[in-house]
């Protein structure tokens, strides 16, 4: 049962914004870059842009996620179609913005420690890497927050710093209050989360490629 449980909460973690199948799927060609932003402090946020190659004068918007579960993983298929934020990506791309996914601090490639999620550190962060997108000369200024669950959170978070670039927080599910809704809802202890997701996110931290996949997982193979 408990591996059913955490299996169901990995799918649930993959699940951060599937994009939806349109009837018509207009073509866009996609540039991809990875780099680190440094921050205040020194510390170095890994960060993904897909940015359409045909950019309007005037520059796109810029939705912005900002993950603890690490922003890319290898594409099994090598296909760039079947990898999930080129998906994610073209949506976005056919309406008109350009797409931004981090990881937070001391999570994925980015460097830091964690001394807890949503660490004071980790938020100021948020205002710092929203700057820099809407520095870039593809950007016109404007970025959006959004995702799901811990993508949720942050897409909330990001607002605390009032970065004037942030127009808009779409949090599409996030908790209220941790510790009465996720942690002890109702007083009860929620063993799949404090567990459960402990776990997850412990291997994440050691590097395990295989946490979000479930015990079908083939370490060797990329994932």
């Amino acid at each position: 049962m408990a591996r059913v449980l955490i299996a169901a909460l990995a799918v649930a973690l993959l699940a951060i914004a599937t994009p939806c199948e349109s009837r018509e799927q207009t073509t866009v060609e996609l540039r991809n870059s990875s780099q680190f932003v440094t921050m205040r402090d020194g510390v170095d946020i890994a960060v993904d842009t897909w940015v359409p190659k045909a950019v309007p004068p005037k520059g796109l918007p810029t939705v912005l996620l900002l993950t603890r579960y690490w922003r890319a993983r290898a594409n099994p298929s090598g296909r760039e179609q079947d990898d999930t934020n080129f998906k994610m990506a073209t949506m976005f791309a056919q309406a008109g913005y350009a797409l931004a996914i981090a990881d937070v601090r001391g999570s994925g490639a980015s460097f830091g420690s964690r001394s807890t999620e949503f660490s004071s550190a980790e938020v100021a962060d948020y205002s710092e890497v929203i700057q820099w997108l809407a520095a870039r000369p593809w950007s016109n200024g404007r970025i959006a927050t959004t995702g799901s669950s811990y993508l949720g959170n942050s897409a909330e978070l990001a607002a605390i710093g009032s970065p004037p670039a942030l127009k808009a927080a779409v949090p599409r599910f996030n908790d209220f209050d941790t510790y009465r809704h996720a942690v002890f809802p109702g007083g009860v202890p929620n063993i799949v989360l404090l567990s459960g997701w402990g776990q997850i996110v412990d291997a994440l931290d050691a590097n395990d490629a295989c946490a979000l996949v479930g015990p079908d997982c083939d370490p060797r193979s990329p994932q």
